[in-house]
């Protein structure tokens, strides 16, 4: 069965109902529905809420979620706004937890007596049930790691209540959020539900050593980032090295500290195995040089080695059965599509 293709309308994405990402920009609407269509997808997909317009002239705005399992990982941009969750808005059960995080200067943040301006990289913990609101007085953007309630009480110390706080970017844990949310873009492009579900799962544990995790819970997530803080390690070693032909398990468990063994272990649990993992680097990689127009001057055989092959009939073979077509095809159809659009 086909699956359903995402609504386009312009920069306005919407992918189908079983998709875990949806994609907002504003830019492509009519300077008309700009604004209502982005109040309309804020309260539908972070938090139902008052929303007013303060920018002069067009108003602009974007929001990009990723839905990493229970948590929703969001990252919302907009001129200068105002955002209001009365007592009726939080009546609405949606009970969530949101860890707001600064991706600029200015904003602020106010629930139960607490107020924050956000910086770059500072948090402010907000809750569902309680009433609350934000605004900005210039362009803003903030990211947005929402999870379920239940899923951080469960996990706290006995007697801990949970309370909208302040986070200041200098915390560790906070760093940490700030690193793993950088990487956003190549997880949510990702089609692997195991990817997203695990990259909510770090932020999640990192949110709970932020609000303060019981003893059991705690040595789980130490366990649980320790094995993370390795596994992106030698991801990162492969993004680096997926080229070399003398790319091994072995030089990168020595580079690492880490035995061979442990190297495949640890890349068993992403679902794709070490060699997968360079395989499909290495074909990505070969596939972008095909269709990049500068590089047509190389032949066939040159982008396969450059890309970490050494033998060119086991990388027509295994190119073909990725893309659905030869490498020599694939270049003709970008070259046509590229002619087509000039």
């Amino acid at each position: 069965m086909e699956k359903p293709r995402p609504r386009s309308t312009g920069l306005l994405r919407f992918h189908c109902q079983a998709s875990p990402r949806l994609r907002l920009s504003t830019q492509a609407l009519s300077e008309r529905d700009r604004f209502e269509v982005f109040r309309e997808k804020f309260s539908q997909y972070v938090y139902r809420g008052d929303v007013t317009n303060r920018a002069e002239g067009t108003f602009e705005g974007s929001i990009d979620l990723l839905k990493a399992g229970s948590v929703g990982i969001s990252r919302i941009t907009a001129l200068p706004s105002v955002y209001t969750r009365s007592r009726r808005h939080a009546s609405d059960s949606d009970e969530a937890l949101t860890l707001f995080v600064g991706l600029t200067q200015g904003p602020t943040i106010q629930q139960a007596g607490v107020s924050h301006e956000f910086r770059p990289g500072s948090g402010f913990l907000y809750h569902g049930s309680l009433p609350g609101g934000g605004e900005a007085v210039s362009p803003f953007g903030v990211w947005g790691i929402k999870v379920p309630t239940g899923r951080i009480k469960s996990s706290l110390v006995p007697g801990r209540d949970l309370k909208p706080i302040q986070i200041p970017s200098e915390l560790p844990a906070m760093r940490l959020i700030v690193q793993y949310l950088n990487s956003f873009t190549t997880v949510a492009a990702s089609e692997d539900p195991d990817v997203h579900e695990a990259f909510g799962t770090h932020l999640v544990d990192l949110l709970m050593l932020i609000v303060g995790a019981g003893r059991n819970s705690l040595e789980l997530i130490k366990g649980r980032g320790l094995k993370a803080a390795r596994t992106a390690a030698v991801l990162k070693t492969i993004e680096r090295g997926f080229a070399s032909r003398d790319l091994s398990a072995e030089r990168i468990g020595l580079s690492l500290g880490i035995t061979a063994r442990q190297a495949h272990r640890l890349l068993e649990e992403t679902t794709k195995t070490f060699y997968e993992h360079v395989l499909e680097r290495r074909l990505v990689e070969s596939h972008q040089l095909l269709t990049d127009r500068t590089c047509s001057v190389l032949k066939v055989a040159d982008i396969a080695r450059r890309a970490g092959f050494a033998d060119p009939a086991y990388f027509n073979r295994v190119f073909r059965i990725r893309f659905g077509d030869t490498p020599t095809g694939v270049r003709a159809t970008a070259a046509q599509a590229k002619t087509a659009h000039f």
